[in-house]
């Protein structure tokens, strides 16, 4: 492939902290090349069953290695969205996290807080497409989570054909949203949010997550508000949960605003060329994941 970069811009090494040193033009070389590498191999990546999820715009994949050996995550855009104007690029969409990540390393100082995946870099090739790699977060959306704890409350007679209990986990995302929503919970005569309801509520009868989950997503937003960086996308699966349930990551950026806005009712609802527009309120999260929180 002899495709080159048309623009790039590297935030940090998969091996190193952006607080200690920035790359050096050695060091951005090897990335270059290693990214070249990224884009070649995206298709086989894929194929190879290393597609981890999909969202409005863009695909995400993994199973490309780091100088230090760690897996990095790339995404890049995929689809158009119908109302891109709301939405930000794919190049905004790193500085706004390249944003958030320091917002959040500077406030874990003083309070234990959700965390950021490591931004790496921006990358446009000359044909136009355009990805964005940072670190690989080892764990799952808090909606994956929600259905695969649903789905081990279904009898076993309503699992995809051949499948048992213990192979939950390597279902996809859409084959056990449909297992649980379409054919364990029936959903033709009810909408989505009622089928949402009825997740949380039998959940909240066995909560799983700790007090400290919450503290520290809460602490993230607070920490973000307090300059006026605003989410307002974070719902279920744009919250990610360590595989030993200890950490947060808020994820996707998409529709992220910084220093735009002076407080949460003006981010949250906004006019954009003559249509009001109504984002999520960041804070939603937090109600959420409250009914799957241990009790003290």
């Amino acid at each position: 492939m002899s495709e080159r970069f048309e623009r790039a811009q590297f935030y940090q090494d998969i091996s190193r902290r952006r607080d200690i040193a920035p790359l050096t033009p050695s060091e951005r070389e090897d990335f270059h090349s290693s990214a070249l590498e990224v884009v070649e191999n995206a298709e086989v990546i894929r194929l190879n069953g290393q597609f981890i999820g999909s969202g409005e715009i863009a695909d995400v994949f993994t199973g490309v290695k780091g100088s230090s050996g760690e897996n990095i995550c790339l995404k890049f855009v995929a689809r158009h969205p119908a109302k891109a104007a709301y939405t930000n690029s794919l190049e905004q969409e790193m500085q706004m996290q390249v944003k958030a990540f320091d917002i959040v390393q500077e406030g874990k100082k003083g309070a234990p807080m959700a965390k950021i995946p490591r931004p790496i870099a921006y990358l446009k090739s000359e044909g136009g497409s355009e990805y964005l790699a940072m670190e690989r977060v080892r764990g799952k959306t808090l909606y994956r989570i929600l259905l695969e704890r649903m789905a081990e409350q279904m009898p076993e007679y309503l699992y995809l054909p051949g499948m048992r209990r213990e192979d939950i986990s390597a279902l996809s995302d859409e084959d056990i949203e449909r297992m649980v929503i379409w054919d364990y919970l029936k959903a033709q005569q009810r909408t989505r949010k009622e089928l949402y309801n009825i997740i949380l509520k039998r959940l909240e009868e066995k909560p799983f997550l700790s007090v400290g989950i919450v503290k520290k997503v809460r602490n993230a937003i607070n920490a973000l508000h307090g300059v006026q960086f605003y989410h307002r996308d974070l719902h279920e699966k744009n919250i990610m949960v360590s595989d030993d349930l200890t950490d947060a990551y808020l994820i996707d950026f998409g529709s992220a605003s910084s220093g735009e806005y002076s407080s949460p009712s003006d981010a949250f609802e906004v006019d954009k060329s003559g249509e009001e527009i109504r984002f999520l309120d960041d804070k939603y999260i937090l109600t959420v994941l409250d009914h799957m929180t241990v009790k003290a």
